[in-house]
């Protein structure tokens, strides 16, 4: 009796102190599934009474998934896939956690957690759509966690065991399955219009956020794949006039012109909005064509210095000939005086 209440104590000092939980299983010679009764027996008053804010508990959750048979690792997905996910998710062992619900748990669980974020920032599922495992929006750590797994819920070829658990929620309630549904049309399932829905909807809200979008530190990265397309040309097919919309839009609150009482810096001199709208005039030349009309065409003088000089620049890096033949004519004079400078990877190279 003595020794199996030291086990958590035990287990937890090497876990955080030396070694993972499963490698001190065996090097103590353990019995794993008394150290997973007794783990299961401190974790489920923990999770019941809501306690989850504290990191060393989201350390030891990820470290009970990889011992947890699948019943007991089940039991504690249905715990915590509610109100609780949320106030775990701000670790990096936390997010592991909320994804691991997220891939195991069942289709009634996981809308439980979408339900959960509802008031959250959710730009990072939405850039992993639009740009799936791109470095510039998720680290080697991050795109490592998505590949992790509860072992006791994985058959024996690998597959999720998730087959018994879409069948029963299946019979409850059918919008359950809509993200289902929406992977299936994607693959050319029957449900086409419902992904197509969920693109319109995307855009139309960049459409009407557009400025707001800019000025934000994250919420300009969505604005940007929403309106170059994302990976792919995700968003292009059939959903052209849509993107057309949304580059007036943008192009539309860009072309403000500037104004000494604006407490705001103006879109094209904030260094982060601009950054975002260079990139768009190199990724997307349907773009480009409607900024320079609106905003830059006759007025490159006004923009030619700071970081609107940048998106100026742009127009002469791009590698698309319509684009630069658009705005050659009026940028080239200001290069040549001087006024307009091109950055220094584009510099001419000296000869001799």
């Amino acid at each position: 009796m003595v020794v199996t209440m030291f086990y958590i104590p035990v287990c937890l000092i090497y876990v955080f102190c030396i070694n993972r939980l499963v490698d001190i299983i065996a090097k103590l010679n353990l019995q794993k599934s008394a150290v997973v009764r007794h783990m299961s027996a401190v974790l489920q008053p923990i999770l019941e009474k809501g306690i989850v804010g504290h990191s060393i508990l989201h350390k030891v959750l990820v470290e009970y998934f990889t011992i947890a048979d699948k019943t007991s690792a089940a039991d504690v997905i249905q715990h915590v896939s509610s109100a609780l996910l949320v106030r775990m998710i701000h670790t990096k062992d936390g997010s592991k956690v909320g994804i691991l619900c997220i891939k195991h748990g069942s289709a009634q669980e996981r809308k439980k957690i979408i339900k959960g974020m509802k008031d959250h920032n959710g730009r990072r599922p939405l850039l992993q759509l639009l740009h799936p495992n791109c470095s510039r929006y998720l680290s080697p750590d991050d795109l490592s966690l998505l590949d992790s797994s509860v072992p006791s819920l994985l058959t024996t070829d690998g597959a999720e065991a998730e087959t018994e658990a879409k069948s029963s929620d299946a019979e409850g309630d059918e919008d359950m399955n809509d993200a289902d549904e929406t992977v299936k049309s994607v693959t050319g399932g029957k449900k086409g219009s419902c992904f197509t829905k969920t693109r319109v909807s995307l855009i139309d809200a960049c459409t009407e956020s557009a400025k707001e979008l800019l000025r934000s530190n994250h919420g300009r990265e969505v604005l940007f794949e929403v309106a170059s397309g994302g990976a792919d040309n995700i968003l292009s097919p059939h959903l052209d006039e849509k993107l057309a919309s949304l580059h007036e839009a943008i192009a539309s609150v860009v072309a403000t012109p500037k104004s000494e009482e604006e407490e705001e810096e103006h879109l094209l001199e904030n260094f982060h909005s601009s950054r975002t709208i260079r990139k768009l005039i190199l990724e997307s030349p349907s773009f480009a064509s409607t900024l320079w009309e609106k905003a830059f065409k006759g007025k490159c003088k006004t923009w030619a210095r700071g970081h609107s000089a940048k998106v100026a620049c742009a127009y002469l890096e791009t590698t698309n000939p319509k684009v630069l033949k658009l705005a050659k004519k009026e940028l080239q004079p200001l290069l040549k005086e001087g006024v307009l400078k091109l950055p220094e990877h584009n510099q001419p190279k000296k000869s001799g």
